[in-house]
């Protein structure tokens, strides 16, 4: 095993790195569109995540490592996708898992948190610069200009699936909106207040509709969107807090 990359595994067409202590809180890490498993590199290469965690970055279907075959541009087969694989390793580990997304994997987290929830196996839901928000995520005239044929060969392929996203993805946020005041489980948020990509606002409408849920909300100022990649330690903390949460909760129970 390379301790740089971490180990990789493969479940159906997805492909993904393993990372930290094997009997951490195990925790899935969800990218973005476009991105990869290395997005989030600075999170599970800190010591400090791998000694408490157990790490789970995915690559999403067309992404990174798991680019071959089909690439699958529609929201409810991925989030079916990462739902399955999700129960793979909570019932692996045999244990309730963390369930992080950031950007467009943020509404694909919210699913497979409320999938797990079903059978006790989340312990919380982390947001990072979510697309999160019905009314402020709608294809923007370059989503619709990158995926034209006369500009589709001068753009990068990730960004030509990317833009291809977004057009499949309201429909989902829309249906989320009337199931964030009973969310079945803790949220943490961060996002960036000058964010240009994914307004602030998306994160602050889901403080306010699952207020009893949420259990920390962190709002970071000049690092725009790239969250994972500009502050890791801030992702590090949203993790904490669900684990430290579910601690208090079992303590409580105790």
């Amino acid at each position: 095993m390379n301790l740089d990359l971490g180990e990789r595994l493969q479940f159906g067409r997805l492909s993904f790195r393993k990372f930290g202590a094997s009997d951490g809180v195990p925790v899935l890490l969800i990218h973005g569109a476009p991105g990869s498993w290395r997005d989030w590199e600075s999170v599970v290469l800190d010591r400090d995540a791998q000694q408490k965690y157990h790490l789970y970055a995915v690559d999403r279907q067309g992404y990174g490592e798991s680019a071959k075959g089909k690439f699958e541009s529609r929201f409810e087969p991925q989030m079916i996708e990462l739902c399955s694989l999700a129960s793979h390793i909570a019932n692996n580990e045999m244990s309730p898992i963390i369930v992080v997304g950031h950007s467009y994997g943020a509404p694909l987290a919210a699913y497979v948190a409320q999938h797990l929830a079903k059978s006790d196996q989340a312990l919380g839901a982390v947001f990072l610069s979510g697309v999160l928000a019905a009314w402020k995520n709608h294809p923007r005239w370059y989503h619709r200009y990158s995926l034209k044929s006369l500009i589709r060969s001068l753009v990068p392929d990730r960004y030509i699936k990317a833009s291809s996203e977004m057009f499949y993805v309201r429909p989902s946020l829309v249906k989320l909106l009337g199931e964030w005041e009973r969310f079945p489980c803790p949220i943490a948020l961060a996002h960036c207040q000058d964010d240009r990509l994914i307004p602030f606002e998306n994160s602050e409408a889901i403080n306010e509709r699952a207020a009893e849920r949420v259990v920390h909300f962190k709002k970071i100022e000049k690092i725009g969107h790239r969250l994972p990649h500009k502050s890791p330690q801030t992702v590090i903390d949203a993790i904490d807090s669900i684990a430290s949460h579910a601690t208090i909760q079992a303590a409580s129970v105790d």
